[in-house]
């Protein structure tokens, strides 16, 4: 135990600069899919839809480690109310859909600080992140007769033995991995700065007992963010 405690405290003397990132703004969310065949609430259609963003709240805290005045690595949690709103030719004129997800994200990213000057600099990042879904809905209006439907956006759908089912699901896994890409102006302490998200997993986790079909999903996102760095060393 003693031996876990002074290999950070033995990390932490090497460094050059510690800082925390409070972070807010906005993150431009959609899902990268391909199939044939698209399920929405519980209904297949036989087009994928053109899926369009939806914007959502953006909250992050993260730890700047400076190794260099240059180098750093930089880690912490994320907030992302993500979700997108599809499109197809199948139903667009009788209904409306869209997805709202909460994710929190681990990310950790290499960063290049680049000196422009007069405590300015242009920060660089790159690295993996991981997500995990905390809580979705698909939502669903119906222009005539005016209904609205919402189901869980993650677990999969439920069968009888008949192939009916009894419980709809959105179909989403909550984990999600991929990587994160920066660039951020950072003027004394305060920071603007964007991101961009790019998810290599396949979260689209339901099927249906009278198709083969399936969709392949993966998240994209797009982060604008304002922030101030409190430094702590």
């Amino acid at each position: 135990m003693l031996v876990m405690l002074l290999v950070p405290l033995a990390a932490m003397s090497q460094l050059k600069e510690f800082t925390l990132n409070l972070r807010a703004g906005t993150v431009v969310s959609r899902t990268h899919a391909n199939g044939e065949f698209y399920r929405l609430l519980g209904e297949w259609y036989e087009s994928t839809p053109h899926v369009d963003y939806k914007a959502g709240a953006y909250v992050s805290l993260h730890a700047d480690m400076g190794f260099t005045s240059m180098w750093h690595l930089e880690t912490g949690l994320d907030f992302a109310q993500m979700g997108y709103k599809p499109y197809c030719e199948d139903y667009s004129e009788t209904r409306d859909d869209r997805l709202n997800v909460y994710y929190l994200q681990l990310p950790v990213m290499a960063s290049c600080h680049v000196d422009l000057g007069r405590d300015v600099s242009l920060n660089l990042k790159a690295g993996p992140y991981l997500g995990l879904g905390l809580s979705g809905r698909f939502e669903s209006v119906y222009y005539v007769p005016g209904m609205a439907i919402s189901v869980d956006a993650f677990g999969t759908t439920q069968y009888d033995d008949r192939g009916y089912e009894t419980e709809v699901r959105g179909g989403l896994s909550r984990f999600d991995a991929g990587l994160t890409f920066g660039l951020e102006l950072e003027v004394r302490r305060f920071t603007v700065g964007a991101n961009y998200l790019l998810g290599l997993v396949d979260n689209y986790r339901d099927s249906n007992v009278l198709h083969e079909f399936r969709p392949e999903t993966r998240n994209r996102a797009f982060t604008v963010a304002v922030g101030y760095n409190f430094k702590v060393k």
